[in-house]
This record gives structure tokens, sequence and C-alpha cells, in this order.
């Protein structure tokens, strides 16, 4: 997708957000609008957009690192209608089994799927689930990435996705921490310590509590990737690493000794080898556990393998056959004509003659062959070890890892609006015109009715100028748009 066609596509969404609650919309992108319609979507075009700008400063979240769906998972299962039933499950009115579908948390949801074409055909027709399934199927897939699943049932899933107030300042909040499930904006997650999450061995030097006790608190797994600023130098791909919440830590902590200075002299005066003792065992089983995850995913790839030489066996033989067919045509001309082969090597350079392929191994090109290394042969104890090893990039990147980027729902239209951005904040850092700050169109309205119209990129409000107090642009240009949500 050019840059013309994001430009065109994010403006005929806030066209479309632009409009009424029960306003119908009849036309797609790519389709010709009215003339009052295409003025209003060019005038929103100048003052917002979506995703991110190409020079902005962009971070990375979950949702960035998520691995991209292929196209046997994005298409709709197709099976035949159910020949068993859900058992004595069946007996029950269809509202309480709605109900009850309603408090299942998702790792439940998703094995009660997975029990026969009944139970899948009673999930997907279940009316919130459906509709978040189809407006945040990224927020179901960012459970299931950093294994919180289990924590959060389908009901409270929707009323935070239609919840669209920030629960640290009351801001519109485009983003839910996955641990403790709350909405939150990019200023309050970006800049509260509560939202940076703890390795196991920071979490017990910081508030001195026990193993046995870090067991229980509320935790998840890093998704490997890359996180955090988008303008900082491309490092490696981080490995997984089991981080803690750090405001149950704190809570856990204070409970254990009783006061936040008693918890504060217990630290101080730890002694050094209980704390590499503890480090010890936290490494050999994160260890333990990578070998683990290395086996499944070998597993996973191999079954996967196997499932692509299965679809694509007619094209692999097609295939086989154009390049025997070729290199028969190539000798064949070459013994008509008298001429030397042309895959021979005429003039001592490097010239192979096209030979056929054996496609029976996996060596095919239509599968990715990239080299994965086991989370073994990752720097595990370079991520584990406690915060004085390593810089403050590394630690600052694990409040991106829990954090994704969701619409807001709402509950009449059962419709997701994304968040975006104003063009006039730009270049600014300080609330509430900052440029990472987001809206939907009602709060952006609001802001516009707070800061004054945009024209040529700025804000102007007061009569700035005539006064000559507001800000220049000079050879103001848009930048490219990347990295929309639709």
């Amino acid at each position: 997708m050019d840059n013309w066609q994001r430009e065109r596509r994010n403006s005929f969404h806030l066209w479309l957000c632009a409009q009424p609650t029960d306003f119908v919309s009849k036309v797609v992108p790519g389709q010709e609008l009215t003339l009052a319609q295409n003025e209003e979507r060019k005038q929103l075009a100048q003052m917002a957009y979506f995703g991110w700008r190409s020079d902005g400063n962009g971070f990375r979240t979950l949702n960035d690192n998520l691995p991209l769906l292929d196209r046997w998972q994005k298409e709709t299962p197709r099976t035949g209608p159910p020949t068993v039933g859900l058992g004595t499950l069946d007996q029950l009115p269809i509202e309480i089994l709605t109900y009850i579908i309603s408090w299942l948390d998702i790792s439940a949801i998703d094995q009660f799927k997975a029990m026969n074409r009944r139970s899948l055909e009673a999930v997907n027709a279940h009316p919130q689930f459906r509709i978040i399934n189809q407006q945040a199927h990224d927020a179901l897939r960012g459970l299931r990435a950093i294994k919180t699943a289990h924590m959060i049932t389908v009901q409270t899933v929707f009323e935070k996705l239609c919840t669209r107030q920030c629960s640290e300042c009351g801001d519109y909040g485009g983003y839910i921490y996955l641990v403790t499930f709350d909405r939150v904006c990019c200023r309050c997650f970006t800049r509260k310590d509560r939202y940076l999450p703890l390795r196991e061995i920071d979490t017990i030097k910081e508030f001195g509590i026990s193993l046995e006790k870090l067991r229980t608190l509320p935790r998840f797994l890093g998704y490997p990737g890359h996180y955090g600023k988008r303008l900082l130098l491309a490092r490696k791909k981080e490995p997984y690493i089991s981080l803690v919440d750090r405001a149950s830590a704190y809570s856990a902590g204070i409970v254990c000794h009783g006061s936040f200075e008693a918890m504060q002299e217990y630290v101080a005066n730890t002694n050094s080898n209980t704390r590499k003792h503890y480090k010890t065992e936290i490494v050999e089983r994160e260890k333990e556990l990578a070998v683990e995850r290395a086996v499944k995913e070998r597993e996973k790839k191999a079954r996967w393998r196997a499932e692509v030489r299965k679809r694509n066996a007619h094209l692999i033989e097609r295939m086989t056959r154009r390049q025997e067919r070729e290199v028969r045509k190539r000798k064949g001309i070459a013994l008509i004509e008298g001429v030397e082969d042309p895959g021979e090597d005429t003039d001592g350079g490097d010239i192979s003659t096209p030979q056929a392929t054996d496609y029976s191994s996996d060596d095919h090109p239509m599968f990715d062959h990239k080299v994965y290394r086991s989370d073994t042969e990752q720097t595990i104890s370079e991520y584990i070890g406690e915060s004085g090893d390593l810089r403050s990039w590394v630690c600052e990147s694990f409040r991106y890892k829990a954090v994704i980027r969701v619409p807001w729902l709402n509950r009449k239209s059962g419709m997701g609006e994304w968040s975006l951005h104003c063009v006039g904040c730009e270049g600014l850092d300080l609330w509430p015109n900052h440029a990472n700050r987001e809206f939907i169109m009602s709060t952006f309205r609001e802001h516009l009715k707070e800061c004054g119209p945009i024209r040529a990129g700025v804000h102007h409000i007061d009569d700035c100028c005539k006064k000559g107090t507001c800000r220049k642009r000079k050879g103001y240009t848009s930048q490219a748009i990347y990295n929309m949500p639709f």
C-alpha cells in the first residue's frame, strides 16, 4: 500500500467516525463519495490521522510483535453441521448457556471451542465474544501470547473494551494493561512505575519477597520481539522472560513486612548469598522452561510444514515438471543448432546449468526456512540478572510487553472506534498538546474547542495570528502514515 492509498484510507475512516452513531455506511474505501462528503473527508484528513507518522515518536507494543496470521488462520473454518451435542448442557435454555459462556475465562473458552463442532458453534454465536473477536481480535491473541488468558473472563474483556476513560487520569485510554486489565492512556503507562513490570530477581531484591510468595503474584510471559521507542536503533530480539506485576509485588511486600520502612530495612540487611541463591534457582528454572518451549516450537513448525506440503503438493509437482521441461528444451535446442549448451561455462564465469530440483525434502522455496535459534541459545542470564547488570533501556522496554492497543467499542452499534492523533499537536511534548496523545472523534471535537481549529497544521485560538502568538510551522508537509490499525 503506497502513501496515497494510506492517506485516502485514513481520511475515509476519519469521515466514518465523524458520522452519527446510527449511521449505516453504504460505501466502502475506493468508492466515490458525494461532493459534500468528499470535501468533509479532505478537511478531516488535514486535522487528524490514525497510526503513526514516519517522523513521529511512536513506540512498539505487544500488538506490533504478534505473529502475522496466514491465509488459513484468517479464513473462517469450513466445518459441517455438528453431529454430536453438548451433553447435559443441551438441556439448558440458550439464555443460561450464554450467561455461562460470558463468565468463562478466555483459556476455558479456547478449550471449550476445541471440544466439538457444537461447542464451537455455541461460542461463535455468543454476542459479546463475537463482537470481541471481530473488533478486537488482537486483544485475544495478546492474552494468549503472554499467558494471561486464564485471568480474565469474556464479560470483563467486553466491559473493558466498552470503557474509554483511562483508569488513572480520566483521559481517553487507547491501551489495556493485560496483567491487571486496566484501561490506560499513553501518558500514564509510559510514565508511571506501576506499569513497569519487574523481573523475578528484581522483585526479590526490591521488596524482599520469598520465592514461594513470588510464585503466587500476577505475572506474564514477555513475548519475544522489539519493544519501546521506534526511533531507537534496532537491537536483537528480546527472548521470552517471566515478568511480575510491580503493584502486586509492592502490596505483597507491605503485607509480608508490615510497613514500608520495615520492608526497606529488611532489603538493606539481606545477605547477598541469599540473593545469589535465588538468582541461581530462577536462572535454572528459566532454562528448563526455555528448553520445553524450544521443543514445542520445533514440533509446531514441523506440523505446519507438513500441512503446507500437503496443501501445495500439486504446486510442487507442477513446478518440478516445468523445470524438467525447460532443461530438456534447452538441451534439444543446443543439439539441433549445433551450438554450445547455454548452461555450460563458456567464458570461465560462474554460470551453472539449471537442474531439476528434488522437492521431496523441506528445501522447497515455498517453505520459510529461517534459522530459528532455541531459547537456550539466547542470553537468558542477561535478561534475568539484576538491574545493575544492564542499561536502563532494557528494563524500560518491559512496560511495553504487556500493553496492547485496543479500540473503543460502541455498545449501541457494536463497532470499534480506533484512536487518532491530532495534526496540530505534532512536534509538541507538553500535555494536553502532546504528539502521542490519542483521541476518538468525540474527544477530538472537545480538543478542538479547547485548543482551537487547525489551519496549516497548527492550532489557532484567540486571534493568535493577529497577536503573533501562534506556533509557526514553516514548510509544513504531511508525513507518511504507517501502522494504521485497520
